[in-house]
């Protein structure tokens, strides 16, 4: 090589190196995390750490963050039969690096007593401590948690944290205090349940369980896809109020309030698990839960798996636990011995051939009505195969509370988050349209003293009325802007005043610019397309499979029902959540994919 040609190479590297940003340093990497909401203790200016939102094998808390040599201190009053509890764990950027000589160190001191504690964790995983306060019952006590290095590191700087998750004083429970138990099923249709009158034996618990409760059947999602659904959900608004819409604004916005942060406030512990891929925290759907487990399109039983150890921990003081089951979502992969239960026809022949779909199973997303009988038998076999794994996993759980006592100090709701179409109307999947098969969600209540457990209400209700509900049954105050209205007095009296109409919308979703909205009140129901245009009128009590379109017939009723949904969506720009429209990034566009809901 010619000098001169070496010569400005060298050159070069070195410019390349003076620009070369440089790495940023552990703190730096820390910093960077979410942060994260007020905690009940330590939580003043006074202190030093930073309060962040850190994930540990897949576990997602609320924490203060401590580097050698800060510590936490608060003064609180302890009230008799109190306790402490919080998490702690090891944080390190390189997983295998050796952390340094230190120690964790919690003391209590009042003016008749003093207590120590060691606190260190020994993995990378949070890890429960709790701690009796008898001894100071009635004082005031200071509460300190040092983290103290031993020795110095070799680079003169550490590269670890320990991180405190959530510490909270618990004070014995009021006897008048519920838990909340919400209970999330993705695509969930109920006309696949037994209760529903489905002749295929799908959901025996749930058909059983089904006595014990409420059950709601004409209750409805303000939207076919599960962020904007899951959103309303949590703060009863409707979707372009809350700001999760679709495929290029999926996250729940931070300036909503939410159930869990509501109740979080008034002294509930807060925690979800969740296998769907987009009720996460990274999406916004984090917000309020002390604790955010996932378990991402992982079967039920693999989700309870998670929850029924944090149960076992957290029975002590009222909570709201939020689970979202992912079954029956596509793509169908029942666990056995579902994956054959619904195999064979009434006449005992098979179906479908297990071979022909072993390798390559069908795109839902993609399918339409060409589609052949023996694939579409296969799919309806194995969506209700994922049904009863669902069903069992319920089983599971209820049982499980119910030989605790929770389940008798509990208000429970199991709902779903939208349907799925199986050539109702030309399609399979979800997302794409807002007829009923989509729209309408199972809804069952629960609560420890319900006057006429069996009660079947067929009065049309919402997603939207399960927050009001929920926190009217907790005693808790709603917040003022709520959309939904409590569903109490139809748990005593199905017959009970009040009608609802349900408004859902479609937006941003998969088919660059299509948006639906529908309006129903009572049986008459309308839809609205854009992208291409249409006007559909449907009389429900009369055709509920929306096949004969009266809108060419009815054009005052088209008026007056398109009239009331320009009032509404008038309404709801005036409290809407300001968001810009984000285009997915690529590991959503990934996972948009792989769901098959883009190409």
């Amino acid at each position: 090589m010619p000098r001169r040609f070496l010569l400005s190479f060298v050159c070069a590297l070195l410019l390349c190196s003076c620009h070369r940003q440089p790495r940023p340093t552990f703190e730096d990497w820390v910093r960077s995390f979410p942060s994260a909401e007020p905690m009940a203790l330590f939580d003043h200016a006074g202190n030093p750490a930073l309060r962040k939102r850190v994930t540990l094998a897949d576990e997602t808390r609320d924490a203060f963050v401590l580097f050698p040599g800060e510590e936490l201190v608060d003064k609180k009053s302890v009230a008799p039969g109190s306790r402490l509890i919080l998490a702690v764990a090891e944080l390190r950027r390189i997983t295998k690096a050796i952390r340094p000589p230190s120690k964790l160190t919690l003391s209590l001191t009042s003016a008749s007593a003093t207590r120590s504690f060691s606190l260190d964790p020994n993995r990378l995983a949070w890890q429960e401590r709790e701690f009796s306060l008898d001894d100071f019952a009635g004082q005031n006590v200071t509460f300190r948690i040092q983290l103290e290095l031993l020795a110095t590191p070799e680079s003169g700087r550490p590269s670890f944290a320990l991180v405190i998750a959530n510490p909270t004083l618990a004070e014995p429970r009021p006897e008048d205090r519920l838990n909340l138990i919400l209970l999330n099923i993705d695509t969930l249709r109920p006309s696949h349940l037994g209760r529903f009158g489905y002749p295929r034996d799908t959901s025996p618990f749930l058909d059983r369980f089904a006595q014990e409760c409420v059950l709601f059947e004409q209750a409805e999602s303000q939207a076919s896809w599960t962020p904007p659904s899951v959103g309303t959900l949590f703060t009863s608004l409707y979707p372009p109020q809350h700001g999760s819409l679709g495929k290029d604004r999926i996250p729940l916005p931070e300036a909503n309030l939410t159930l869990a942060e509501i109740l979080r406030q008034a002294g509930w512990r807060t925690a979800a698990f969740s296998a769907s891929p987009f009720i996460t925290p990274d999406y916004g759907f984090g917000q309020g839960f002390e604790v955010f487990g996932f378990e991402k399109i992982e079967h039920a039983p693999a989700l309870n798996a998670r929850v029924l150890p944090w149960l076992e921990e957290h029975g002590s003081e009222p909570f709201f636990l939020y689970i979202m089951y992912f079954d029956p979502h596509h793509h169908y992969q029942p666990l056995p011995p579902f994956d054959r239960k619904f195999q064979n026809g009434p006449d005992g022949k098979p179906l479908w051939n297990p071979e022909r779909f072993r390798d390559h199973p069908p795109r839902v997303m993609k399918l339409d009505q060409r589609v052949d009988r023996e694939t579409f038998e296969y799919l309806r076999s194995e969506y209700d195969g994922e049904i009863g794994v669902v069903d069992q996993a319920l089983e599971e759980l209820i049982e499980k509370l119910r030989e605790t006592g929770r389940l008798d100090h509990s208000v429970l709701v199991i709902t779903s988050d939208h349907g799925e179409e199986f050539l109702d109307h030309g399609r399979f999947g979800h997302g794409r349209t807002l007829y009923e098969e989509v729209l309408r969600v199972l809804l069952l209540v629960r609560t420890p003293s319900l006057p006429r457990p069996g009660l079947r209400v067929p009065r049309l209700v919402r997603v939207l009325d399960i927050m009001p509900t929920a926190l009217d049954l907790l005693g808790v105050p709603a917040p003022a802007n709520l959309e939904g209205k409590s569903l109490v007095p139809w748990l005593k009296d199905a017959n009970a005043e009040g009608d609802r109409e349900a408004f859902a919308s479609m937006q941003h979703m998969f088919e660059a610019g299509r948006t639906a909205r529908s309006l129903r009140q009572g049986g008459r129901k309308l839809i609205l397309t854009t992208n291409p245009d249409a006007v559909e009128l449907y009389d429900l009590d009369q055709d509920p499979g929306e096949t004969h379109n009266l809108a060419p017939a009815a054009p005052e009723v088209v008026r007056e029902l398109t009239a009331r949904v320009t009032a509404l969506e008038h309404q709801m720009q005036g409290s809407a959540v300001g968001t810009p429209l984000n285009p997915p990034d690529a590991e959503t566009l990934k996972l948009l994919q792989s769901l098959g809901y883009l190409d």
